[in-house]
Order: structure tokens, then sequence, then C-alpha cells
């Protein structure tokens, strides 16, 4: 299984903004029963679509985080963000089961050609 990496705000730009690749960042948080039940099905996700750069981000962990998840219209978690070429191309959230997740990557990835 391929790794997810835990960022903070401050490696955003790096992470995300600077990528050559398609990101998919999901916001979430310690007391988030959908986030605990979704954590499985996101852990999947890279190796269904190796091209795609996976993160996650604690939306509590800092002001700061709040804060860029705000400034991306984050308003539940858990929230996965798309990005290609370092913008935002799309989001999904709260809980969905893998087969559903799947389709709407690529149907959200398709219409942009991003990969």
């Amino acid at each position: 299984m391929s790794e997810i990496r835990d960022i903070q705000s401050d490696e955003f730009n790096q992470e995300v903004k600077q990528s050559d690749q398609p990101v998919a960042l999901l916001y979430w948080m310690r007391s988030c029963d959908g986030c605990r039940r979704f954590k499985p099905v996101f852990q999947q996700l890279p190796d269904v679509f190796p091209d795609i750069k996976f993160l996650q981000m604690n939306v509590m962990k800092s002001v700061e985080n709040l804060r860029l998840s705000e400034s991306l219209d984050v308003e539940a978690t858990p929230t996965t963000v798309f990005f290609c070429r370092g913008v935002k191309v799309g989001m999904l959230a709260g809980y969905r089961p893998l087969d559903q997740v799947k389709k709407e990557i690529q149907e959200i990835l398709a219409s942009i050609n991003c990969i």
C-alpha cells in the first residue's frame, strides 16, 4: 500500500501548489465519525490511482490548517480536495464507499484532462 503523507499548512505550497502531478488532499479531524469510516477507503486510493499524490491534513492541528481549509471552501470533514497543476479542480465531501469514490475521482480527472 502506498504512503499517504500528513502535511501541515506551511507545506501546502510545496506539496500541492508546486506539484507536477494531480493531488488529492483529505481534510479530517480526530473527533469526526465520518473521517474514521472514510480512512480505510482513502488509504486504498493510492494503489488505485498511482499517478495521484495523496495527502491528508488534520484541520484541528493548528489554526493555520483550519484557515487553509476554510480558504478552500471546506465546510465539513471528511472532505477531499483535488488539485491539478496547483489549481483546485474538485472536491468530495463526506463518507463514500470505495467504488463510488473511484468513479467520482475518475470523473473529476477526466473532465479536466489532468492525467
